[in-house]
């Protein structure tokens, strides 16, 4: 039995005290959820105005140690950008029908399915690693800058473009706009990632699907784009960073 209809077939053997019961929790969630709303009017939104700042600012070049990815992901996105590049030309050369049009999996041999498998998949890594080595380092900047306790307690959660924002604000005393170049670029980066690991349905007319999808290797090569230019961004804003950034050296292991 379905869950749905498990659920279903239980409510309407609900006895009277179980109706009872029902309405009692009722009350109380809304008396909980009226006395919330209530009592959190008082409060004022934790905002920049009333977040404690942070006990000292520390310079980018100090020394120490951290665990950190950045770099490692720099790498995977551009060893997965490298084999993407390899696969798609075994795709196309094995294609059967017109490049750009697309086709069933009942209409494709095994091979060539598993083949376009691994090409998406592949794309797919080079999106989500050149998102992963922006974000690491966007944390380790943070925690270098801001110290780990405060770091965690006050920026770490936020999302990536208002953690660059908050970064920059508390660091060096600069208020990014959201028509700045590293803004653009990171908000690109973002979208790309968050399309990924948060997926929609899109519901199309059958005569529309060659036109659905990623434009592959492109996609991978503008998600590379985006993550060097944020790095080449970043350290012309903060130049004292320059020797933590990832490098062209940096793109193989």
């Amino acid at each position: 039995m379905k869950l749905a209809e498990f659920s279903r077939s239980v409510k309407h053997r609900y006895t009277k005290v179980h109706q009872k019961a029902v309405i009692f929790a009722s009350v109380l969630r809304s008396f909980v959820v009226f006395n919330r709303c209530r009592d959190s009017t008082s409060l004022q939104p934790y905002t920049m105005v009333n977040r404690p700042p942070p006990q000292q600012v520390r310079s980018a070049s100090t020394a120490g140690a951290w665990f950190v990815d950045d770099k490692r992901f720099y790498q995977y996105s551009y060893a997965s950008l490298k084999e993407l590049e390899h696969v798609v030309q075994e795709v196309r050369s094995q294609w059967t029908k017109p490049l750009g049009a697309s086709i069933k999996q009942a209409e494709a041999p095994p091979f060539l399915w598993e083949l376009a498998r691994k090409r998406d998949r592949l794309s797919d890594s080079v999106k989500v690693f050149s998102a992963m080595s922006v974000e690491a380092f966007l944390n380790f900047y943070g925690v270098v800058r801001l110290e780990q306790n405060y770091f965690d307690n006050h920026v770490e959660k936020l999302g990536p473009v208002p953690k660059l924002k908050r970064l920059f604000a508390l660091c060096e005393g600069k208020a990014l706009t959201d028509s700045e170049p590293i803004v653009i670029v990171l908000s690109r980066i973002a979208a790309r990632r968050n399309r990924l690991v948060h997926p929609r349905t899109v519901e199309v007319a059958s005569s529309a699907v060659s036109g659905i999808g990623d434009r592959i290797p492109e996609i991978a090569r503008e998600a590379i784009a985006d993550m060097d230019a944020f790095f080449v961004e970043f350290g012309r804003l903060d130049p004292d960073v320059q020797h933590h950034l990832p490098s062209p050296t940096d793109r193989s292991a």
